[in-house]
C-alpha cells in the first residue's frame, strides 16, 4: 500500500455535533408556537409549545449525528482501490494529509485543491491498468474533488496546513473507502461491436436477458433501444429507445440505462431455476453488427403478409441470439356484467360477445 505517512492520519472532532455523537435540532412544535390551535394566519414560529410532549417545552430535541455516524469523530483518510477486472490484481492507496501537494483551481485565484488523479495512477500502474472508472458512478476517473478551505494558503506553516488538509479530506469520510474497476486495455468508443460482445457476457453472468429491440414509431420509422431483461417478462408497451440505428443505441445507451426498469418488470417474472455452470460462460468475442441489424430489419416486415410489424428484437440468451418479431396485443374483449342493487357484478369476459354467451351456457341468438 503506498501514500502512507509515519505519524498516520489524525482523527478530528466532528464539527456537526461537536464530538457529541448528537445533535440538538429544533423541535416541530416551534413551527407553530405557543398555541394549542393555530393557523397558517396567526402562527409564531420559533417559540415553543409549554406543554410538548417531545421537547417539553425547551425548543430543541436531540438527534444522531448522520455525518460522523454517531461516534462524535471523523478519520481523515480515504482510501483509494484499484482492482483489474483481467488479471483479478489489487492495489491501494491512501489519501491523508502531507501525501498529495495542493493545487490551485484553474482560474482562481484564491481557491485550491487537492488533486487525486495523480495518485490514483500509482494503483493503476501497479495493476497494469489502462483504463478504470467508479463501481459507484461511472464518469471522470480522476477520483473525488477535495476542495480545501479558504483559509488554506500555501505561506502557512506546515502544521496548520496539514491541519486544514486534514479538515477537507475528514468532510469526505463517509465514503473513506473507494473501489475503481479497471481494465487492461483501453476500450476504444468506436468499437461497438466489442462493446456489444461485452454486453453479451455481462448479461451472461448476470443470468439476464440482452435484448437489442427496433420499435416502430407512429410516424413509420424505427427507434433502437438495447437493455437487460428477466427471462419471462413481458414486452414494454411503449419504446424505450431513441437511437436511429443499432451502433448509436449500442454508443449512447449507458450501463445504468441499459438496466432501468428492471426491478419494477423484474415483479410479475414467473420464479425459475438457474443452474450456474462451475466456470462463465465464454460469450462471443465480436458480434458482426450489420449482419444482426438486417436480421432485425427484416424481422419487422411480416413473412406472408409483407405489412409492416410493431418491431423486432434480438435476445441474447444461453450463448446464442434468439430473433423474435413484435405485433401489437389485440385488446379488444367483451364483458357481460349483472347490474345488482349494490352495484355491477362481473359475470365473464371474452374475446368476441359470441364466445361471452357461449361462456354462460347460452345459445347466441336464442
Amino acid at each position: 500500500m503506498t501514500g502512507t505517512v509515519p505519524a498516520g492520519p489524525p482523527v478530528l472532532l466532528c464539527r456537526e455535533c461537536d464530538g457529541m455523537s448528537f445533535c440538538l435540532v429544533p423541535c416541530r412544535c416551534t413551527y407553530y408556537g405557543d398555541k394549542l390551535l393555530v393557523s397558517e394566519e396567526d402562527r409564531t414560529p420559533g417559540e415553543p409549545y409549554h406543554n410538548c410532549l417531545e421537547c417539553d417545552g425547551v425548543g430543541t430535541v436531540g438527534r444522531p449525528c448522520h455525518v460522523c455516524r454517531q461516534t462524535g469523530r471523523r478519520r481523515a483518510q480515504l482510501v483509494l482501490t484499484m482492482a483489474n477486472l483481467d488479471t483479478g490484481t489489487l492495489a491501494s492507496v491512501n489519501v491523508v494529509p502531507g501525501v498529495v501537494e495542493p493545487a490551485r483551481w484553474p482560474h482562481d485565484t484564491t481557491s485550491w485543491y487537492l488533486p487525486l488523479a495523480p495518485l490514483l495512477r500509482e494503483p493503476a500502474a501497479d495493476v497494469g491498468a489502462g483504463s478504470w472508472t467508479d463501481v459507484r458512478q461511472p464518469g471522470p476517473p480522476d477520483g473525488p474533488l477535495i476542495l480545501l478551505p479558504p483559509r488554506w494558503r500555501p505561506d502557512l506553516c506546515p502544521t496548520d496546513r496539514k491541519l486544514l488538509e486534514a479538515e477537507a479530506i475528514a468532510a469526505h469520510s463517509n465514503d473513506a473507502w473507494l473501489l475503481y474497476l479497471g481494465r487492461t486495455a483501453s476500450r476504444s468508443p468506436d468499437d461497438p461491436a466489442g462493446e456489444l460482445a461485452r454486453r453479451c457476457r455481462l448479461a451472461d453472468l448476470l443470468c439476464l436477458d440482452l435484448v437489442v429491440e427496433a420499435r416502430r414509431q407512429h410516424g413509420g420509422t424505427l427507434s433502437w433501444h438495447l437493455g437487460y431483461e428477466l427471462p419471462g417478462g413481458g414486452v414494454p408497451t411503449d419504446p424505450r429507445g431513441h437511437a436511429d440505428n443499432l451502433t448509436t443505441a449500442i454508443t449512447s445507451i449507458s450501463e445504468l440505462d441499459a438496466i432501468y426498469g428492471l426491478e419494477e418488470s423484474g415483479r410479475t417474472v414467473p420464479a425459475y431455476r438457474l443452474n450456474c455452470p462451475d466456470l462463465p460462460p465464454a460469450g462471443p468475442t465480436m458480434v458482426d453488427l450489420d449482419q444482426l441489424e438486417r436480421r432485425i430489419l427484416a424481422d419487422c416486415v411480416g413473412v406472408r403478409s409483407g405489412e409492416p410489424t410493431a418491431g423486432a428484437q434480438a435476445i441474447w440468451r444461453d450463448g446464442r441470439s434468439w430473433h423474435t418479431s413484435l405485433r401489437e396485443a389485440d385488446t379488444t374483449t367483451c364483458e357481460i356484467v349483472l347490474r345488482e342493487p349494490d352495484g355491477v357484478r362481473p359475470l365473464v369476459t371474452a374475446a368476441t360477445l359470441p364466445a361471452a354467451i357461449g361462456a354462460l351456457g347460452l345459445t347466441p341468438g336464442g
